[in-house]
């Protein structure tokens, strides 16, 4: 990530007039990331291509305001339902179903319009992957499949972007599906 964006992202960021902590914006960059990575011309996990040039043109038309948002929660939808498909659903939380409150945070943490320093991280696989690298410290060679990388509690701790970002990186990386889960109950 460029020097600017890091600090954009660093403490707090202030769009649309609101506050949102860093880690809801790392999720909600990470949700496009991943997003883009697993859609039909990417990698093929899920059907559809909202985060497509394509799809940012399509959703133009009807969301003019929130062209990037509506992306990335259409991609969150086919996603949801992809790791659903493989993971289940009770007591279990993943990039794309997050305990309630957090989910909130992440969907107001998107940003309005189409912002440049978002969508240039998704011209080609090459640039999303690099990303995605450098979200985290260290490598993981995961298992193939859901793996569980912590509890519900630890979803706000300082390193759950590295954890998650590096097993997506693995899987994009070496072209295998590795699904990072997360189980208990939200309090």
């Amino acid at each position: 990530m460029s020097e600017s964006n890091n600090k954009r992202l660093d403490a707090e960021v202030f769009f649309a007039g609101e506050k949102h902590t860093k880690i809801h914006c790392q999720l909600a960059m990470l949700r496009m990331l991943v997003g883009y990575l697993g859609e039909k011309n990417q990698s093929n996990w899920w059907d559809c291509q909202f985060l497509s040039p394509y799809g940012i043109r399509f959703l133009e038309i009807n969301f003019p305001r929130t062209i990037l948002a509506s992306a990335i929660t259409s991609v969150t939808a086919a996603a949801m339902r992809f790791h659903d498909e493989r993971i289940g659903k009770k007591d279990v939380f993943h990039l794309f179903r997050l305990p309630a409150g957090l989910e909130e945070a992440v969907h107001n943490a998107l940003p309005p319009g189409n912002p440049a320093e978002w969508t240039a991280l998704i011209h080609g696989v090459e640039t999303a992957i690099k990303q995605l690298n450098n979200m985290h410290d260290s490598a993981v060679d995961a298992s193939v499949g859901p793996v569980q990388v912590g509890t519900v509690g630890g979803l706000m701790g300082g390193d759950v972007i590295s954890v998650i970002a590096k097993h997506y990186n693995d899987a994009f990386s070496n072209k295998k599906i590795v699904l990072p889960y997360f189980t208990g109950v939200p309090k």
